[in-house]
């Protein structure tokens, strides 16, 4: 069984550090001028939510 442990917390360890390799660039906010500015701008912010939930950097 302790073997079995081990297996698990290396395989842990190998997928905090992959989480931490990674970091994604989303595009750049628009100046806002209308509905459809504001839609992207919520879009970026509502894209780089998902992302750190899922254990992954958002360049900022």
């Amino acid at each position: 069984m302790k073997v079995m442990q081990i297996k698990v917390e290396l395989a842990w360890e190998a997928w905090q550090a992959s989480r931490e390799a990674i970091e994604i660039k989303l595009d750049d906010k628009v100046m806002v001028e209308d509905e459809f500015d504001k839609g992207h701008n919520c879009a970026i912010d509502y894209c780089a939510d998902a992302i750190r939930a899922a254990g992954i950097k958002v360049k900022e």
